[in-house]
Parts: structure tokens; C-alpha cells; sequence
């Protein structure tokens, strides 16, 4: 049943679903078999492989090549599958997204003892029940998600990044800079010496960022000009970030996050 048990000897339901080329699993199964040990033929490609006893059930991807492939699914374990979205009511990405397991630790927002990482649009993990936490990072972005997991269960989850995007631009008086203006994006309030924590980075006239939905504050430099100016990014929307420029000191303090 887990890991070094005992084989199961019950009559397992089998199911057999393929995985396009993001690792997304069609909507129904290719195939089906009752049987205590599945035996088939596939073509080359990646699969997903689900069995289910009477009380309980697993999965596991595998990549079908020219040479037999022989898997054992233990049912002790869980499995997590994992794809992204930027805001509510998009379609999951399929450009890579970096995925990482971390074991849960109350206390431990960002999770504790590193488990496993994958970089794809969509990832698959089989681990050990227990608690998680997933960190999904996309183009900058990251998001955390505590997952509990019962043993022999597989669990279909969806992290949403809640990001929105923000255009940013420098101005002096009422022209707009054309030159590489070297952007920074910080949280809206400064720590307790005074230094803004560093959230994202940018170069140009006028770059679009992404960011996850919440207020900042954007600070452009160019030679001997700076500005700064407040930005509140709204999920699934692009807002403008207009800082005014000057020449002179008094640029804040910018440090790296934690």
C-alpha cells in the first residue's frame, strides 16, 4: 500500500487518459482495464495512469518510448496536479511556469524543507501524504498555495496568480521620455529604516509588467533624473504608471526582499 508494502492483490479499476504536449490530460480516457496488474501497448507519448481500489485511488504521468516501461503505483502516496492562471476567468498558461514542493510548517508562509521542482505549464508530483505548500513563478511573479494531501488520493488544483499589469512611463512636464529609463518596483510602504522592498525590475520608455494585484510605488531613474510615483494594479487589468521626472538628489533607499 506504501511505500515498501505490501503488493495489492484486490481487482484494480485502471484508466489510462493522454497528456498533450503541455502535460494537460484529455478530457476522457483512451483506455480502461479491471485487472491487479495493468498490462497494454501505447503509442510514444506521455500518459496518465490512474488506479482505483475500494478504498483507495492514485495516479501517475509516464512517457511511453520504444522500450517496455514498467511502473509501480503505490497507493500510500498523493499525487498534485498543478497548472496556472494570471486572474480569474483566463486560460491556464503554456509558456513554463517554475513549480516547487516545500513541506507545510506552521509559522513558515513560504513553506518548509524543499521537496521537489519542476519547470513546465503544468506540473505532477508524487509524494507522501501530508501538508505542502506549491510556489508557482511566472514571469516574475509568485504565488503560494498550502495543499493538504490524503494518502492514495490525487488532487487536480489551480493556482491563481492574481496579477494584473502595469505600463509604466517617465514624464517632464507634459512630454513624455522616449529614453531607457531604468524602472523599479517597490512595496507601497518602506520598512522600519526607511528602505522600500524591491518587487520587480524594468528597462525602456515604456514597459508593461506584470504584477500581482496590490498597490506600489515605481521609481524611474535616468542619468540625473528619478521619480516616484504610486501604482495600484488591479487583477486582469493594465494600469498606467505615470511618475514625473526631475533632475536632483533624493532618490529612497531600495533594497532586496528578505
Amino acid at each position: 500500500m506504501g511505500i515498501n508494502g505490501p503488493p495489492v492483490n484486490e481487482i484494480l479499476s485502471w484508466a489510462i487518459t493522454k497528456l498533450d504536449k503541455n502535460g494537460v490530460p484529455e478530457a476522457k480516457p483512451m483506455f480502461t482495464q479491471t485487472a491487479p496488474v495493468l498490462q497494454t501497448s501505447l503509442n510514444p507519448g506521455q500518459y496518465l495512469i490512474l488506479g482505483r481500489g475500494l478504498a483507495m485511488a492514485a495516479q501517475i504521468a509516464i512517457t511511453v518510448g520504444e522500450n517496455p516501461v514498467n511502473r509501480t503505483l503505490v497507493l500510500g502516496m498523493a499525487q498534485i496536479n498543478l497548472r496556472l492562471v494570471t486572474t480569474r476567468g483566463r486560460k491556464p498558461v503554456t509558456d513554463p511556469v517554475d513549480w516547487e514542493l516545500r513541506t507545510y510548517e506552521k509559522g513558515k508562509p513560504g513553506g518548509g524543507e524543499f521537496v521537489s521542482s519542476q519547470t513546465a505549464a503544468t506540473a505532477h508530483f508524487n509524494v507522501l501524504a501530508g501538508g505542502y505548500v506549491v510556489r508557482a513563478r511566472y514571469q516574475g511573479v509568485s504565488a503560494d498555495l498550502v495543499v493538504p494531501l490524503k494518502p492514495g488520493q490525487a488532487y487536480d488544483y489551480t493556482v491563481n496568480l492574481y496579477a494584473g499589469h502595469g505600463r509604466l512611463s517617465g514624464w517632464t512636464g507634459d512630454k513624455r521620455m522616449v529614453q531607457k529609463i531604468q524602472w523599479q518596483v517597490v512595496r507601497e510602504k518602506p520598512n522600519a529604516s526607511g528602505q522600500f522592498i524591491l518587487v520587480a525590475e524594468a528597462e525602456g520608455d515604456n514597459p508593461t509588467l506584470m504584477l500581482r494585484e496590490g498597490n506600489y510605488m515605481v521609481i524611474g531613474t535616468y542619468k540625473d533624473f528619478w521619480g516616484m510615483a504610486p501604482m495600484t494594479i488591479v487583477s486582469g487589468e493594465t494600469v498606467k504608471g505615470h511618475v514625473p521626472m526631475k533632475a536632483g538628489l533624493g532618490k529612497p533607499e531600495i533594497v532586496q526582499a528578505p
